[in-house]
């Protein structure tokens, strides 16, 4: 079982994994229209069903599905995007991914700032919620772990696997404080 980290942004989406023993990264813009686009061999391979209605993801759009909003967080295009940049990148079977959600999402604003558990379910449900490729089969998401953004950016700069542990890089070592910025 693999497992994927995706930074499902507004903008782009992204995804780090393993191949062969080698990072790759895999992105592309957040763009989607609500219809299924096709070729000259039929329905495009980034085309998808989310509950009776139909989704591609595409490279450009002069009228794109709107993903500025709060709601794309938990929306059917966010979880099209999640499910584009797993086939992108080849993932098959069954996977556990982790993905991000903005601050003021993942935390509840105010004087608390506690985490804002009813947000981070539904992020989870929508992540995990029916979809079927229009071409082909995909992937099984077993589980899903909600992350606030910037923290997978983050742990990829500063750590590292060791003998199967997450170790802090030698470089990062003795530094007091280090700040992650997610532009």
């Amino acid at each position: 079982m693999e497992i994927c980290v995706i930074d499902d942004g507004a903008a782009q989406t992204k995804l780090r994994f393993r191949q062969n023993g080698r990072l790759k990264t895999i992105k592309f813009p957040s763009l989607a229209v609500d219809y299924f686009q096709s070729d000259t061999h039929g329905i495009v391979d980034s085309a998808y069903y989310v509950e009776s209605e139909c989704y591609t993801v595409v490279a450009r759009e002069d009228d794109p599905i709107r993903t500025d909003t709060n709601q794309f967080q938990t929306s059917r295009v966010n979880r099209v995007f999640i499910h584009e940049a797993l086939r992108r990148a080849g993932i098959t079977g069954e996977v556990i991914v982790g993905v991000t959600l903005p601050l003021h999402q993942y935390f509840e604003l105010g004087i608390t700032g506690v985490v804002n558990t009813a947000r981070i379910d539904q992020k989870k449900r929508n992540v995990m919620g029916p979809i079927q490729g229009a071409k082909r089969k995909l992937v099984t998401i077993s589980n899903c772990v909600v992350f606030p953004e910037s923290l997978p950016a983050g742990i990829d700069e500063l750590m590292m696997m060791e003998k199967g542990e997450l170790k802090l890089k030698p470089e990062y070592v003795g530094i007091d404080r280090i700040c992650c910025i997610d532009v």
